[in-house]
């Protein structure tokens, strides 16, 4: 028989409202605690979402008191690891750990542009029933680009495995930013189930996104002259299609389904 678990999800999060507005009620339909922490760690002195972010979860409903909302903003005290990426992101991991609530089974920490069907959960909880020595989850995940018609392609491949996104929770577990893989080494693969990653879907979020992150030279010309005509089902594009110069892709034609609680065109113009 299947454990039923308990479920709670982390964010780090910063002017994320439009993709919020599509992720925050399905997270509190299917789980059981939810930690936000909206902070500007990129610049100083460290700010709040100004795009109603931070009051759209303040004044969520809330019958059932699954929200934490933090609103720290010295982290001056706090050490540096675990983790990996930008030094406040892993402050803010290393934070938010300690409001995981003790009777938690399962910990979650999907970026907020990283959607999934609730159909996962169960499967997470049927893996981690079954195999008592698997620590964490490991996900494809389909990456789109410019909206929901075209997927990044690795080199031909149409998904790529993430970053471990979620694992079993004990007491006192301490989660750092992008390190979960490191942190929790058993991990089982979960072959029927993906991430919808939309980070570089719409032009209103690849603007904003674009001071804050190392984009490839020109890259404004590749996105704003795209030619969607010129896609087919092959690799179009390779290696230039990622706006990270470090990361060689391509783009390609989607026509899989997505998860049936999205807005599609409300995401694409990041309203």
């Amino acid at each position: 028989m299947i454990k039923k678990m308990k479920h709670c999800h982390f964010s780090i999060i910063y002017n994320e409202l439009a993709l919020l507005k599509q992720k925050l009620p399905f997270l509190y339909e299917h789980f059981d605690q939810l930690i936000f922490y909206d902070l500007n760690v990129m610049g100083i002195p460290y700010s709040f979402s100004d795009d109603g972010t931070h009051e759209y979860i303040y004044d969520f409903p809330d019958p059932e008191n699954k929200i934490r909302l933090i609103e720290e903003t010295n982290l001056d005290r706090l050490p540096i690891t675990p983790g990996g990426s930008h030094m406040g992101k892993r402050k803010m991991f290393i934070y938010g750990s300690q409001f995981v609530d003790n009777d938690i089974d399962v910990f979650w920490c999907t970026d907020t542009d990283e959607f999934f069907n609730a159909t996962l959960i169960k499967r997470v909880e049927q893996v981690l029933t079954e195999h008592k020595d698997v620590d964490s989850i490991e996900l494809n995940q389909y990456y789109f680009w410019k909206n929901r018609k075209f997927i990044i392609c690795w080199n031909g491949k149409d998904t790529r495995n993430g970053p471990i996104r979620i694992t079993r929770h004990k007491k006192g577990n301490v989660y750092g930013h992008c390190s979960l893989r490191l942190q929790y080494p058993s991990a089982y693969e979960i072959e029927d189930e993906l991430l919808y990653h939309f980070s570089c879907v719409g032009d209103k979020r690849m603007r904003f996104k674009s001071p804050r992150y190392p984009f490839r030279d020109d890259y404004w010309k590749t996105w704003d002259s795209f030619d969607e005509s010129k896609v087919g089902e092959e690799e179009y594009g390779y290696p230039d299609m990622h706006p990270n110069p470090t990361i060689p892709a391509g783009v390609k034609r989607y026509h899989g389904r997505y998860p049936d609680y999205l807005d599609l065109k409300a995401i694409e113009d990041g309203s």
